[in-house]
């Protein structure tokens, strides 16, 4: 909150040191809130599908959120009188009144298996990679991050020079991109009921591959087609990031029946940790490749045919192959319900003789 505070409502004009050491220290906040958050979630929802359940309900109200705060200033402030201000009191204020909410009206109850975590160590990272599930999930969640986190950079360029679209259009290309992530969800979580978390998560990911590719090939300033298009490439691009976080917590419980240790926040962080630094490379990465080919950012700049038609294929084919390595990866996955099944039922009765062991 604080972080937010000074960043959306700064006195005067600021430094770069300024900008540097609130962000960090949003950014630390929003890392604890995130990981709380997910952990959370792993330990209140126990079975397989209720997890996707709770996962999706959670991703649809992140992009909730996500709509009111860019709308908020468009609908609430008056033109040129104080949007990011109030951008970052809402932020404030929402966050302030969930935070109350959740710590005076929903009290966690901790059950038996809390006291496995014990003592962390740098050593239980490495006991984490160790296991085949995790490094497979892992890995296959670094490329699907990989894959956006290289488009978004380059969202404007393509859009705006490569593709002759205005401002105003490139941005309604984005809220409809957001939109469907919220419409898509319900339909990947049924999904995920129907044919199992992983088999949605593969589907999800080559339909997204072909999203993108897509994208690429429609014909410059066609709104008309291209609305649509990145409408139902944002219903895709969520199902690869809740259900992910849903198959983490059914990680963590294959972890915990393995090495014996409740490491469900450890796994998120980790996760999360590893998304972080993928994400950040391919901002460098991204700007690295326009420079090699010849593209100049400025708005008004005079780029060639060739640097504009690179520009294309570095934002579709590039994330293309990143997500179809990702389904390669995913390949042979076997944690699915049956198997989570045999994990819970296995837990429930340690947790039961470790209760009972427990009480006078």
């Amino acid at each position: 909150m604080l972080g937010a505070y000074m960043l959306f409502t700064p006195d005067g004009g600021v430094s770069q040191g300024y900008l540097a050491g609130w962000l960090v220290v949003l950014y630390l906040g929003f890392s604890m809130v995130a990981l709380s958050l997910a952990g959370w979630g792993a330990s209140l929802a126990a079975s397989y599908h209720e997890r996707c359940r709770l996962f999706a309900w959670e991703q649809a109200a992140t992009v909730v959120g996500a709509i009111v705060v860019l709308l908020a200033p468009v609908l609430l402030a008056p033109p040129n009188a104080g949007g990011p201000a109030l951008m970052g009191r809402l932020i404030v204020g929402v966050t302030l009144v969930s935070v109350l909410l959740i710590g005076l009206g929903a009290p966690e109850v901790l059950p038996p298996r809390r006291q496995e975590a014990g003592r962390l160590r740098w050593r239980d990272f490495t006991r984490l990679i160790s296991q085949p599930t995790v490094r497979r999930l892992l890995a296959a969640d670094l490329l699907f991050t990989l894959a956006p986190g290289l488009t978004s950079p380059l969202y404007l360029f393509f859009f705006r020079q490569a593709r002759g679209y205005s401002a105003d259009e490139a941005n309604l290309m984005l809220l409809l991109f957001i939109v469907g992530n919220l419409f898509g969800v319900p339909l990947w979580a049924a999904a995920a009921n129907r044919f199992g978390k992983h088999s949605a998560l593969i589907a999800a990911a080559g339909c997204y591959a072909i999203a993108q590719a897509a994208i690429v090939v429609l014909p410059s300033h066609s709104t008309e087609i291209m609305a649509p298009a990145m409408f139902a490439a944002g219903a895709i691009m969520g199902a690869l990031v809740y259900l992910v976080r849903a198959m983490i917590a059914d990680v963590a419980d294959e972890v915990r029946l393995d090495l014996g240790q409740d490491r469900v926040s450890l796994l998120y962080g980790l996760f999360t940790g590893t998304a972080k630094i993928g994400t950040s490379t391919m901002v460098f990465v991204s700007f690295l490749i326009l420079h090699q080919l010849g593209f100049n950012p400025a708005p008004d700049a005079a780029n060639t045919a060739e640097a504009l038609r690179g520009v294309g294929l570095v934002y579709g084919v590039a994330p293309v192959i990143m997500v179809l390595l990702g389904v390669l990866v995913l390949a042979g996955y076997r944690l699915d319900a049956r198997r989570h099944a045999e994990i819970r039922a296995a837990l429930d009765a340690r947790d039961a003789a470790l209760l009972a062991a427990q009480t006078p």
